[in-house]
């Protein structure tokens, strides 16, 4: 049900914008041959729509000088000028980065809607960017915010719908005061400031403001008060409290192992043909049931790295940046193994000296489970007892790309297929890529994360700027992976002779697309094609750095 939501809501961003088949390739028609996006009426005052829209686009609130020029443009023509002004203002960024950028200011994420929800939204709105050109991106983000601010009752899109009005409200009251004389991206709503007050003040020194901000932000977006708590545990990197439980206030709290308590039940048969990326909250309890097998290994140890030659051109960058130096991926654990039906396995890994920045990238055919647990549970996961796990880092019936910090200690991985049958498995966990002279900025594209049947393609453009670089990773459980120029897109998808790159190598097998570097200054697309027999999993990952 929460999926079709998802569907029907991206369908009628779709159709405000003139429309087209749900099967045609965004790139296969130009914005010159489409019909120019028609405006949804917004039915609410021109001061409303002009918060709305500089919430949408800069996630705060205007100065009062601001507001008032942006509600006397909304007053003439209902929005369309001022959101064409607005998302040229932000003309660089990249399909994929704009359509991030608006869901996060519209407080739509994994956490407020399911994952597959989110998923299919936030690439969906990329694709009707890319379809319609850079010229009509301020009518497709007005037709968002209307759609979104009237689903404040809707299942899956009602906590992020409250969430926005409710910010769009606390925006209102700062930016009509005349002594604010400067945008404030600080302005927090009512509801947020109560759950922020119920933890901060007048409770132990465990709640501190780190762990009390993140708990008023989970709560704000309809997350339970475990797993706010939870939250707010992990930003601050302490134990777990109980907040808004209705118990009274622990002073000491539980380590973040002990806050939930996990197993699986039972096997299951049949296989799923589509996934979420991103973690899981929450837990299942009672013991497992019915055959497992496998058995827990030592840890693997070994990196990932590479380093740009001159394959591709730098041109257009800086001369005094090193544009080629090196970049890796300690890898502690890497595994490509092919599960028995209902089969188990596992491994252990330590975290020594201070918390470290993690990734995990995992793949699987059908479905299965991946566990994050302390290495003494290790032992119950692969042989079908209960067990204690992580469930923020860890994947229940899913699979995709998660990051997360974690303390020292000594912690255990468990995989397990949830099916009747063999299932593919590609598993990488790793330290968070670093770029020698670079740091993170930002994802390039939201993670693709898709289950592709046999004879499928897809693909996935990434533009690689003059000022940063483009780093990409991933995974697979079958089929072959191509970098090509994105003008070779429509030739790939259509099954036509097509060019591509030999000379950026992004790993082959499972490992692909392994680390690698998209150099130089141009407009590329990963490519992947489903040449086996039977549905295939695949994650990609896109992010880009920027010079120290």
């Amino acid at each position: 049900m929460r999926t079709v939501v998802a569907v029907v809501m991206t369908a009628a961003l779709a159709t405000a914008c003139g429309g087209g088949s749900p099967d045609e390739s965004p790139g296969s028609t130009t914005a010159g041959t489409r019909p120019q996006p028609q405006a949804l009426v917004a039915g609410t005052g021109s001061t409303t729509t002009a918060l709305r829209l500089y919430q949408a686009y800069y996630g705060m609130a205007p100065s009062y000088s601001v507001q008032q020029t942006n509600a006397s443009m909304v007053a003439i023509d209902g929005g369309a000028t001022l959101s064409r002004q607005l998302a040229n203002e932000l003309s660089a960024l990249s399909d994929t980065a704009l359509a991030a950028r608006v869901l996060t200011n519209l407080r739509t994420s994994p956490v407020s809607v399911n994952s597959t929800s989110y998923e299919i939204l936030a690439t969906a709105v990329a694709q009707i960017f890319a379809a319609y050109g850079s010229q009509f991106r301020g009518q497709i983000v007005l037709n968002l915010i209307n759609i979104l601010a009237t689903l404040e009752t809707d299942a899956v899109y009602g906590n992020a719908a409250r969430a926005f009005n409710n910010q769009v409200t606390a925006n209102g009251s700062y930016s009509g005061n005349s002594l604010n004389t400067s945008s404030s991206s600080t302005v927090r709503t009512s509801s947020w400031t109560s759950y922020y007050n119920d933890c901060f003040v007048g409770t132990p020194a465990m709640y501190t403001t780190t762990y009390c901000q993140a708990y008023a932000s989970a709560r704000e977006v309809g997350a339970s008060a475990t797993t706010a708590n939870l939250q707010g545990a992990l930003a601050a990197g302490g134990n777990v409290g109980n907040i808004g439980t209705g118990q009274v206030v622990t002073s000491t709290g539980t380590s973040v192992s002990g806050s939930t308590s996990g197993s699986t039940s039972g096997s299951t048969s049949g296989s799923t043909s589509g996934s979420t990326s991103g973690s899981t909250s929450g837990s299942t309890s009672g013991s497992t049931s019915g055959s497992t097998s496998g058995s827990t290994s030592g840890s693997t140890s070994g990196s990932t790295s590479g380093s740009t030659s001159g394959s591709t051109s730098t041109g257009g960058r800086s001369g005094s940046v090193n544009w080629t130096s090196s970049f890796s991926a300690d890898e502690l654990i890497e595994d490509s193994s092919t599960l028995a039906a209902n089969a188990r396995k596992g491994w252990t890994f330590t975290i020594s000296n201070a918390s470290a920045p993690m990734e995990v990238i995992f793949a699987a055919q059908y479905t299965a489970d991946l566990y994050i647990v302390d290495s003494g549970s290790l032992n119950a996961c692969v042989n079908g007892g209960s067990f204690n796990y992580y469930s923020s880092w860890s994947f229940q019936g899913q699979y995709g790309y998660q990051s997360m910090t974690i303390p020292p200690g000594s912690y255990g991985l468990c995989m397990a297929n949830r099916v009747n049958r063999s299932n593919a498995t590609r598993l990488e966990f790793q330290r968070q890529p670093t770029v020698s002279g670079f740091h993170y900025s930002g994802q390039r594209f939201a993670t693709v994360v898709r289950n592709v049947n046999a004879g499928g393609r897809v693909t996935q453009p990434a533009t690689s700027g003059s000022n940063y670089r483009v780093i990409v990773d991933g995974g697979n459980t079958g089929g072959t992976f191509y970098v090509i120029p994105a003008s070779e897109q429509s030739n790939f998808l259509a099954g036509r002779t097509f060019q591509y790159y030999t000379t950026i190598d992004c790993s082959s097998g499972r490992a692909a697309p392994g680390l690698c570097e998209l150099t130089g200054v141009g407009e590329y697309a990963i490519a992947y094609y489903n040449d086996t027999s039977d549905p295939q999993s695949i994650v990609i990952v896109g992010r880009d750095y920027v010079p120290d």
